[in-house]
């Protein structure tokens, strides 16, 4: 065999390799993510797909909220994004994008998204609720909402309106119910 057949060959053993650890990786997250729609009978209003943000590289993926159906909540749709954080907590990732129907819209840094799957289940929801919108960045890294300050009353009004504005963002929930 000449030497650039087997550079040939050994570029496709590669390539091959690379193709299957991207479907070995997008396959388990998205188990993952199936897991939690279906182990909760509250996030029955909502599809969702889970993807590698580049095929071959599993350091970022993309959480794409399909479809929000009627009945759904905003806490509905942050709800399923938090227990597929705890499901895949033990994966570091870089970036966590999310989309909407196949776009990115938002993403998340990957160590704040470790902190939401580390934490759930034992964080005061409510706080984690109120705070992920300062954590939100646009997709150029930039922050979204900011932080407030002032009395407790106030701040807590005005980081639930980032909230609900943010999930309204992302899955075009004009609609969603306020339940």
């Amino acid at each position: 065999m000449t030497k650039a057949a087997k550079l040939s060959l050994a570029g496709a053993a590669v390539g091959i390799a690379a193709i299957a650890g991207v479907y070995l990786h997008t396959t388990q997250f998205q188990s993952h993510l199936d897991e939690v729609i279906v182990d909760d009978t509250r996030n029955g209003f909502i599809s969702a797909r889970v993807r590698l943000s580049n095929p071959f590289d599993a350091s970022g993926i993309v959480f794409d909220v399909r479809e929000v159906s009627a009945g759904a909540s905003r806490v509905d749709i942050v709800r399923v994004l938090l227990q597929f954080a705890a499901k895949v907590k033990d994966h570091r990732f870089e970036r966590v994008y999310l989309a909407y129907q196949g776009e990115r819209r938002f993403q998340l840094d990957g160590e704040y998204f470790h902190t939401l799957g580390n934490e759930y289940g034992s964080q005061n929801p409510m706080f984690t609720l109120r705070t992920l919108p300062e954590n939100v960045r646009d997709l150029k890294g930039e922050n979204v909402y900011g932080s407030w300050t002032g009395g407790i009353l106030g701040v807590l009004g005005k980081q639930m309106d980032d909230l609900n504005e943010f999930v309204d963002r992302w899955c075009e929930t004009g609609a969603v119910a306020e339940r």
